[in-house]
């Protein structure tokens, strides 16, 4: 085709706004992440670091580098802040949901416990069945694994219920044999 062409010629000005744009782009991305860290509890210093001294870097070759490579290099650094951001925030999902499972586990454990105290005739203070109650109820303390922990130990046996008896002995004196017990040598 024949016809007038247009060329349009960039100037290296341009080229570099067209970087430090890009370098923006990073920057902001590089923001979201930081507040993304905070907000799910992870932050990391040397993580911190690492991504900053990768900027640097990436601010050093703003001045002399070719706008496809910079591009390449700059979604590449997005790219990774994005995936570690999902990943952080599947680890304080997780951390979450463990939490609320402890506490659901702790909470029905409190409920059987109380339940149980109360059909039984056992010496439990005040304070240990509100306690229990509490728990029972959802409102879990800081010590919740030591309220458990006591209301365990009064459902325990008492020491003498786990020694025989003295029908239990003569019954076991009874059927005890004298006869040798046979080796595999015999």
């Amino acid at each position: 085709m024949s016809g007038p062409k247009v060329v349009r010629i960039v100037t290296a000005e341009e080229l570099l706004a067209l970087r430090e744009a890009m370098l923006h782009r990073l920057d902001q991305a590089i923001a979201r992440w930081q507040a993304q860290c905070e907000q799910v509890g992870e932050r990391d210093a040397s993580a911190v670091a690492a991504v900053m001294a990768r900027r640097q870097a990436l601010q050093a070759l703003l001045a002399d580098s070719d706008n496809t490579r910079y591009a390449q290099l700059i979604e590449a650094e997005i790219a990774f802040l994005q995936a570690d951001t999902r990943d952080r925030e599947g680890r304080a999902v997780d951390r979450a949901a463990a939490g609320r499972q402890q506490q659901r586990r702790q909470r029905d454990n409190a409920a059987a416990v109380l339940k149980t105290l109360q059909d039984r005739p056992v010496d439990a203070d005040a304070g240990l069945l509100q306690a229990l109650r509490a728990l029972a109820d959802g409102h879990p303390g800081a010590d919740a694994e030591a309220v458990l922990a006591r209301a365990f130990a009064l459902l325990a046996p008492p020491e003498e219920q786990a020694t025989l008896s003295n029908g239990q002995r003569a019954l076991a004196a009874a059927l005890q044999t004298s006869a040798p017990i046979p080796t595999l040598a015999d």
